[in-house]
């Protein structure tokens, strides 16, 4: 039998177990003040994470199958906030509720 989604769950626990064990690890050995732990965490677990994509990188897709690329942003403060603007000035100003009132 072949169970994809279990096999697909299983790498993503053994990659999260690849990731952060070695960073708590070193934290626990060294024993770092709090202040000093969460950015050498964080910069453990960054620099795993990406040797690991790039190891796993399938490439025509290259790194772009893990959601890194440039993007199409049409509006300069779409970088910003992007939930705050529709995807055109020309939907924004189709999308608009006018209400009209008579006197």
């Amino acid at each position: 039998m072949n169970f994809p989604s279990i096999r697909a769950f299983g790498t993503g626990i053994e990659l999260l177990v690849a990731v952060y064990i070695p960073a708590f690890v070193t934290a626990g050995l060294l024993r770092p003040r709090v202040e000093v732990a969460i950015p050498l965490i964080i910069a453990i677990t960054f620099l795993i994470a990406f040797i690991l994509i790039l190891e796993l990188v399938r490439l025509p897709a290259g790194i772009a199958e893990f959601g890194f690329r440039i993007p199409k942003w049409t509006i300069p403060g779409d970088g910003n906030c992007p939930g705050a603007y529709p995807r055109s000035r020309r939907h924004f100003r189709e999308s608009s509720i006018s209400v009209e009132t008579s006197v």
